[in-house]
């Protein structure tokens, strides 16, 4: 009975290790499938991948990865067919929903993305890919009042998810009202702070800034919004709650004065005098994450060289002069900003939305 009973258990550990070995195996071919996709052996990568779902069948990471590779070779059809074998399964994630939306939306069916999309929030009902996916497809049809609608809802559900920042930045800096876009884009900047979009919205944010400021020896004046005030609001007994634009700009105003100039020396002068007068009155009624953090780097001594970094792409050439001449400045933020409890912390409760006032 020993004998048997040793002989059993050495069997079942000897399946157990072959079971893992397999899926240590399935791992490595799926490492070096990836290496080809990057690579833009589509073909191969497929074979490897294929390989990898017969040795480990319950990982849907590997048939996720061939649906992928798919859509690389624009071949929707194979890639909604992988996909849709996986999106019932209980490990299923957003990241499904969002590839199988997209393979609709890319042969040419925006009704089904949308409906996959929305699927896919019934499920994962924070998911900000999938406000960000449904929201591009309002954007693509020139809807942008939706398209703005899902990207700040997948900025409220998820406020760590940079992409819906950076969608949402785009439009309003292209409209009349400037002001989300200014701060969308800023804190798009502060979560995404190493990719060519961090380098377009620099330079976006700059010009923006540019040209929304007008400065002279004798006066000065901004263009970030037009200003609407209800009527019902103006004959109110009530004290009148002022669009935000009205309170950023009269800030903003009163912070521009005695500049005659605008460039990165000046708007960091600009910016800071804006948090001392925003702090002054406006702070309380007006809360903001992101001007929060200003006033925590003010404390910090780094807000000067966070503006030179934050808007370098907008004028290169001053950027490069004040970062040699200053040096021990420069170094000095970019280690606080590195250091991850001086990141800009944002949460359910801790976040901003142009909604929220």
């Amino acid at each position: 009975m020993k004998t048997k009973a040793l002989l059993f258990l050495l069997l079942l550990l000897s399946i157990q290790s072959f079971a893992q070995s397999d899926k240590d195996l399935a791992f490595d071919k799926a490492m070096e499938a990836i290496k080809l996709m990057d690579e833009g052996k589509l073909d191969e990568s497929i074979l490897l991948l294929e390989e990898c779902k017969k040795l480990d069948p319950k990982n849907i990471n590997y048939p996720y990865e061939v649906a992928l590779a798919y859509v690389f070779k624009k071949e929707y059809s194979k890639a909604i067919k992988e996909l849709n074998r996986i999106k019932k399964d209980k490990k299923t994630n957003s990241q499904v929903f969002q590839l199988l939306g997209n393979s609709h939306s890319f042969s040419g069916n925006p009704k089904m993305a949308l409906k996959t999309y929305a699927d896919g929030l019934k499920k994962f009902p924070k998911a900000g890919n999938l406000y960000l996916e449904t929201g591009n497809i309002f954007l693509h049809q020139e809807e942008y009042s939706n398209a703005i609608q899902f990207y700040e809802k997948g900025i409220d559900v998820d406020p760590e998810y940079s992409s819906n920042y950076y969608r949402a930045a785009d439009l309003f800096l292209r409209s009349s009202n400037k002001v989300p876009g200014i701060i969308y884009g800023e804190i798009f900047m502060n979560l995404e702070r190493t990719t060519d979009r961090t380098l377009k919205m620099s330079e976006m944010l700059y010009d923006t800034y540019n040209e929304s400021i007008k400065l002279s020896k004798d006066s000065s004046s901004i263009d970030f919004c037009e200003i609407i005030f209800n009527a019902e609001d103006l004959q109110s007994t009530k004290a009148l709650k002022l669009p935000y634009c009205a309170i950023f700009g009269q800030n903003f105003v009163l912070a521009t004065i005695g500049q005659t100039e605008l460039n990165l020396h000046s708007l960091s002068l600009i910016r800071s005098s804006f948090i001392e007068f925003y702090f002054q009155k406006d702070s309380k009624d007006y809360p903001n994450v992101l001007f929060d953090y200003h006033k925590l780097m003010i404390k910090e001594k780094v807000f000067n060289a966070y503006n030179y970094y934050l808007f370098q792409m907008g004028n290169k050439e001053e950027f490069n002069v004040w970062a040699e001449e200053e040096k021990e400045e420069y170094d000095r933020f970019v280690k606080w900003y590195t250091t991850e409890e001086n990141e800009l912390k944002l949460n359910a409760k801790n976040k901003y939305l142009r909604t929220q006032y």
